[in-house]
């Protein structure tokens, strides 16, 4: 149920953001091409006026996408960027490593981590995130195996 709203929230909130954006650009475009309303009947001031007052209401609007954490929440977070910094310090001594460091993070981050060995302190961690936290963790981390990875071909 927790799921399903958050993702709807997060639709929402994107919808109104693109929303905006498109609102912006195209009030941007009519007025800096004004000359084409020329044609009209209605007064060109008004246009300009109504325009104007338009994109000041635009950008009266502020829409942003928080993702709420309690104080334990907060600290988890806080504890898995670290696992992450030191992965990347890793990384620049033993990539070898840190690819497998990587691994049992995203075993950690895994539905199916119960046949995966796992990293218990981190896992302690995510569990205590908010699902957001978790999926952008398992997003950074499949993103730095990756990377690694890449590198290490090289």
């Amino acid at each position: 149920m927790f799921a399903k709203n958050e993702a709807f929230f997060n639709q929402v909130s994107h919808s109104a953001i693109k929303s905006k954006t498109r609102l912006n650009l195209a009030l941007f475009k009519n007025t800096k091409h004004f000359n084409c309303f020329l044609y009209l009947t209605v007064d060109k001031e008004e246009i300009m006026i109504t325009a104007e007052h338009l994109l000041q209401r635009l950008h009266g609007v502020d829409v942003q996408v928080v993702t709420p954490r309690n104080n334990e929440q907060q600290k988890a977070l806080a504890i898995v960027n670290d696992y992450i910094e030191r992965l990347l310090l890793m990384h620049k001594t033993n990539v070898k490593e840190a690819i497998n460091l990587c691994q049992l993070c995203l075993n950690t981050c895994s539905p199916d981590f119960n046949n995966l060995p796992v990293d218990d302190k981190f896992q302690e961690s995510v569990i205590a995130c908010t699902a957001e936290d978790q999926k952008k963790t398992r997003k950074r981390l499949e993103a730095l195996k990756s990377a690694f990875e890449t590198q290490q071909k090289r």
